[in-house]
């Protein structure tokens, strides 16, 4: 079985049920753009102390074994926030996209979902009392800077940016390839 998707350890709502990976997965697949996202544009919600050695090794035996085809196959499933400037939160594929440069995969394949469409998914998979569209784009703010903390030695080049210029998901589509 798959880890959770949204740790609620990390989020402020304990109702929350987990939900597998690949069943929002499913949900969001036919419902959001896929597109080819950097990296540096990719804000993670998972710390360090949540990364898990076994998971690290088998996500990089895939890469190397598959490279971008199994990304393609399991894409970064991504929130997107909009404001002046969209902030792109990972759901669920932190080890992918953490790995993933080892490889020298940059352009990540991610299915791009708003924050109402990450709801309605874990509705549809059984999270009866899932957060309001505020309290999700506040815990996910809260969680990605308690994990950016938790990197303490991140190089101030790696760190995660907005991107610039950019505030809608169909404006992601017209500045990013899809795959």
């Amino acid at each position: 079985m798959e880890k959770p998707i949204i740790d609620r350890r990390q989020l402020s709502c304990s109702s929350f049920q987990f939900v597998e990976g690949n069943k929002l997965k499913e949900s969001l697949e036919s419902k959001t753009p896929r597109l080819l996202i950097p990296r540096i544009h990719l804000f993670g919600i998972q710390t360090r102390e949540e990364y898990d050695g076994c998971k690290r090794s088998s996500v990089e035996r895939r890469l190397a074994q598959q490279g971008i085809n199994y990304l393609n196959e399991n894409p970064i499933l991504v929130c997107a926030i909009p404001n002046k400037n969209i902030q792109l939160f990972i759901i669920d594929g932190h080890h992918r996209a953490r790995y993933s440069g080892k490889f020298r995969i940059s352009n990540l394949p991610c299915l791009i979902a708003t924050p109402e469409q990450v709801i309605d998914a874990l509705r549809e998979n059984g999270d009866s009392n899932p957060l309001s569209t505020d309290a999700l784009v506040q815990d996910l703010i809260r969680a990605s800077a308690e994990t950016l903390s938790s990197f303490k030695q991140i190089a101030t080049g790696k760190q995660p940016r907005v991107v610039p210029g950019i505030n809608s998901i169909k404006d992601l589509e017209r500045q990013f390839a899809c795959f």
